[in-house]
């Protein structure tokens, strides 16, 4: 518009972090990485295949070999391409000073996407990758959560030997990291905790005060009605707190999606432990023999969520029965379980001696263990402990809770 002041040169505009990445990963005096190729990548691997081709062009190499199939070619790249002309430069200005100086284009960008692949496979697998990222770099560039595969995970013994492996399903175990849908599931969890019975007695509940203390006037004083009023000490609260429910109500989904996402993050983060067996071998509850067995992680401040199944041994997966003898609905093998559990008085509850046992053992750990059922198993607990130590058996009933819907009323 007129009047209007000059436009300015765009300037690339980079964070704290990236000048920090770029100031400990490359030489002062080179050149800063283009913007538009931040964040599509690893930020160090970008920075590394940026310098390749910027050697790669003062070392007039472009030309003769990396563009054989554009006009142009020759060895002009170099002399092109400087350091004043390249430094700071987007992808769009690139191409630009590549066209004046009769150089092709078409593969500047996919060579730089692929360089950078090159290095994120030679910093993960510690090979060297060339220029060209092959099928092994490409999969290894993919993210280790959120790719719903199917993970096969070690079972070990008590001494933490390999005795075995586990599948686990990936649309459970291998789910995408949602912070918002853990933060929903955990503000769920903490109001429904909350027992909203506290209570202040106001003016009209604490006994006495029902005669005027002094005359309204002549007194010089200020006029009073009760010796219970809250301007006075000893009388009632004025606004004070009264019982409440503070529960909130969430959808049966996304709780079984947070705690999917939790037990996804403790496996990509190599924090979820499955060991065959959690039972004591001494005939009495012993914190020693528990400690020994934590002692054998390396870690004395890392806390543990030990998860085993102690109906295992009452209620075989076997005997699931697909529908309601009553009704003839169709139920999962985690309702099936949760009726069975339903229509057990409190007095007749199956009791495990080893599961008994070992809670037990925990119980001057609880800052550092936790012992829990599968249907304990909660997203909050997930985020409050390092590490996640579970049995076979408690993996199948964990699969089995979060693979169906929640158990209801027939």
């Amino acid at each position: 518009p007129p009047g209007a002041a000059p436009a300015k040169a765009l300037k690339p505009y980079l964070t704290n972090r990236e000048k920090a990445i770029i100031q400990s990963t490359s030489d002062k005096n080179a050149p800063s990485p283009p913007r538009a190729y931040l964040g599509l990548w690893k930020e160090e691997e970008l920075v590394s295949a940026y310098h390749e081709i910027y050697d790669d062009l003062e070392d007039d190499d472009y030309g003769d070999d990396d563009y054989e199939e554009g006009s142009g070619g020759g060895g002009d790249a170099g002399a092109a391409l400087t350091v004043a002309e390249i430094k700071g430069m987007r992808v769009a200005d690139l191409k630009k000073v590549l066209e004046e100086a009769g150089l092709p284009t078409s593969g500047l960008k996919k060579d730089l996407q692929e360089r950078a692949l090159a290095h994120v496979a030679a910093s993960e697998n510690g090979a060297a990758a060339g220029a060209d990222a092959d099928d092994e770099a490409l999969a290894s560039a993919l993210p280790s959560q959120g790719s719903l595969v199917d993970r096969v995970v070690p079972v070990l013994n008590r001494n933490l030997s390999k005795v075995g492996e586990l599948s686990l399903p990936g649309l459970i175990y291998d789910q995408p990291l949602r912070k918002d849908i853990v933060h929903r599931v955990v503000v769920w969890q903490r109001a429904n905790w909350r027992q909203g019975t506290a209570k202040a007695k106001t003016r009209a509940e604490v006994s006495g005060g029902g005669r005027k203390p002094w005359p309204q006037k002549g007194t010089g004083r200020a006029r009073a009605g009760s010796i219970r009023s809250p301007l006075f000490r000893g009388g009632g609260k004025a606004h004070g707190p009264q019982p409440r429910d503070w529960s909130q109500s969430l959808n049966a989904k996304i709780r079984r999606l947070g705690l999917r996402i939790g037990v996804s993050s403790k496996l990509s983060s190599d924090r979820l432990t499955v060991v065959d067996r959690l039972s004591l071998d001494s005939e009495q509850p012993k914190a020693k023999e528990l400690v020994s067995f934590l002692q054998q992680f390396n870690d004395p401040r890392m806390s543990f969520l030990l998860v085993d199944d102690p109906l295992s041994e009452s209620i075989s997966w076997a005997d699931y029965e697909p529908r309601d003898a009553v009704t003839g609905f169709r139920k999962s093998h985690w309702q099936w379980r949760a009726n069975i559990l339903r229509g057990i008085k409190k007095k007749d509850k199956f009791q495990c001696e080893d599961f008994v046992k070992l809670q037990r053992s925990a119980g001057n750990l609880r800052k550092r263990v936790k012992i829990i059922q599968p249907e304990g198993l909660n997203v909050y607990d997930l985020l409050a402990f390092d590490r996640l130590v579970m049995t076979p058996r408690a993996v199948q009933a964990v699969t089995y809770r979060l693979m169906h819907p929640p158990p209801r009323f027939f």
